[in-house]
C-alpha cells in the first residue's frame, strides 16, 4: 500500500477506533467494580450494569454506562472496607492494567508489521491512560466517584493521591508523547508533517481537552472544573511543545531508527 492510501486508511480507521476503545475500555472498568460488589455479597448478578442509553453523550463519553452498585446501602450495613474495594477494582485494577497490557504490546516488535492492529492497541492504550487522567488528576480531590469512595472508605489523603497520581502520570505522559507518539510516526509511515500534526494534534485533544470536556459536562466541584478549564488551555501548549517539526522530535525519530535499524523518515 502506497503511502497516501495508507494516510487515508488511518484518518478513516480514527472515529472507528476512538469509538471501539472507549468501550472496550468501559466494560472492563464497570465490570470489575460489579464483580467486587458481587464477591463482597454486595451484588446477587456479577454482571448486573447498566449500559445508559444510545444517544451521542453515552456513544462518545460513555457516561451513562454504570456499574450498578448501591453505595449508600453497603455504607449501612458498615462495608466501608467493601466500598473502598469496590471503587477500588474499576480504575486501579482494570483501567491499570488494560493500560499496561495494551502499553506492553505496542511495544512488540511483531506489531511493526501490523500497522493498523497497532493502531488499535495504542488507542486502547491512550483511552486508558486518559480515564486515569481523569479520574486521578481532575476528580481526585472530591467526594464522589470512585476516588472520593476510597479516599472515604479507607480515609485517604485526597492531596496524597493527587501527588502521587500527578507525579505517575506525568512519566507516563512524557512516554507516550516522547515514545508512542513515534513510534506512530514511524509505524504509519507518516513522512509528510502534516501527517504527524494530524496525529499530535488528535491525541493532545484526546489525553487533555476530551477528559476536560467530560468532567465539565457532569461535574460541579470547584477544584474539577478548575482543573479541567487548566487541561483544556494546555492542550494547545502540548501541541506546540511536541509539534513535530520541533529538533528534540526529529532526535527522538533518528534515535529510534538507530536502535531499529529502520531507514531514515524525512521531517
Amino acid at each position: 500500500m502506497n503511502k497516501s492510501k495508507r494516510a487515508v486508511a488511518f484518518v478513516i480507521l480514527t472515529p472507528i477506533f476512538f469509538i471501539l476503545s472507549l468501550w472496550v475500555s468501559a466494560f472492563p472498568h464497570e465490570y470489575a467494580h460489579s464483580v467486587a460488589a458481587w464477591l463482597f455479597g454486595y451484588k446477587l448478578n456479577p454482571f448486573d450494569i447498566d449500559y445508559g442509553s444510545f444517544d451521542w453523550r453515552n456513544v462518545l463519553f460513555v457516561d451513562g454506562i454504570d456499574e450498578h452498585v448501591n453505595y449508600f446501602l453497603i455504607y449501612l450495613f458498615g462495608g466501608r472496607f467493601a466500598i473502598g474495594m469496590i471503587a477500588f477494582a474499576g480504575p486501579f485494577i482494570a483501567t491499570s492494567l488494560l493500560y499496561l497490557v495494551s502499553w506492553r504490546v505496542i511495544r512488540w516488535k511483531k506489531m511493526e508489521s501490523r500497522p493498523y492492529l497497532f493502531y488499535f492497541f495504542l488507542w486502547v492504550n491512550v483511552t486508558n491512560l486518559s480515564e486515569l487522567i481523569s479520574y486521578i488528576v481532575l476528580r481526585s480531590v472530591t467526594k464522589h466517584g470512585d476516588l472520593g469512595h476510597i479516599e472515604f472508605a479507607w480515609g485517604v489523603s485526597q492531596w496524597l493521591v493527587f501527588t502521587v497520581g500527578c507525579a505517575l502520570l506525568s512519566i507516563a505522559t512524557w512516554n507516550f508523547f516522547s515514545r508512542t507518539i513515534v513510534d506512530l510516526y514511524l509505524i504509519a509511515e507518516a513522512n509528510k508533517i502534516s501527517f504527524k500534526c494530524f496525529f499530535i494534534i488528535l491525541f493532545s485533544a484526546y489525553l487533555f481537552a476530551y477528559p476536560a470536556v467530560r468532567v465539565l459536562l457532569v461535574n460541579n466541584d470547584l477544584f474539577s472544573v478548575s482543573m479541567s478549564l487548566l487541561f483544556c488551555v494546555l492542550t494547545p501548549v502540548i501541541v506546540i511543545v511536541c509539534w513535530p517539526g520541533r529538533d528534540w522530535v526529529k532526535e527522538r525519530e533518528r534515535a529510534y531508527l538507530a536502535f531499529s535499524g529502520g531507514e531514515v523518515v524525512k521531517v
